[in-house]
């Protein structure tokens, strides 16, 4: 796909997602707006072609990533305009786990971030809005069409799947 189309499906996720938050209450409430504070190095993985919407904008910077696939992140000073938002928070804290079928299809499912367990107070699915989980499994079955997006969501996957494995085991949970 060319840039373009990739680019089509990035702002159609990021419509999906405009109006649908985790809680129908500001779930940053329960935190202190904890996913909007970190340090000067904290950030949130960009998708691919992703990186272009946040060069040159106020209040973010986009910075060279070791662990995400080589695409960069964004870091935010904390106070960004939601319809800017990069598609990582648009979902936090869900991901859309993507897997490859027994039958050579593509399976796409809204599960909890395990990055997010440490952070995140709505460590419980269950706590989530259903349009929310449906909107973020719909978002990423739309990136999906991307050969490149789909094989970053794969790798992204497959790298989650080993922090939640790593994660059980050091702390049972």
């Amino acid at each position: 796909m060319s840039q373009n189309q990739q680019t089509r499906l990035i702002l159609r996720a990021y419509q999906l997602l405009e109006e649908v938050t985790p809680l129908t209450t500001d779930c940053g409430e329960l935190c202190g707006h904890r996913c909007c504070h970190g340090e000067d190095h904290d950030g949130m993985w960009l998708l691919p072609g992703e990186e272009q919407f946040f060069l040159g904008q106020p209040g973010f910077s986009v910075q060279p990533c070791q662990d995400n696939a080589g695409y960069p992140l964004v870091v935010c000073d904390g106070h960004c305009d939601r319809r800017l938002r990069p598609f990582a928070c648009r979902i936090f804290p869900l991901f859309p786990m993507v897997r490859l079928s027994p039958l050579g299809g593509i399976m796409v499912q809204a599960q909890m971030d395990p990055r997010a367990q440490l952070s995140c107070p709505l460590r419980e699915r269950e706590q989530l809005r259903m349009l929310f989980r449906r909107r973020v499994q719909r978002a990423g079955e739309i990136l999906v069409s991307d050969p490149q997006l789909r094989a970053y969501l794969l790798e992204t996957t497959e790298f989650l799947e080993e922090v939640a494995a790593l994660r059980e085991k050091m702390l049972g949970q």
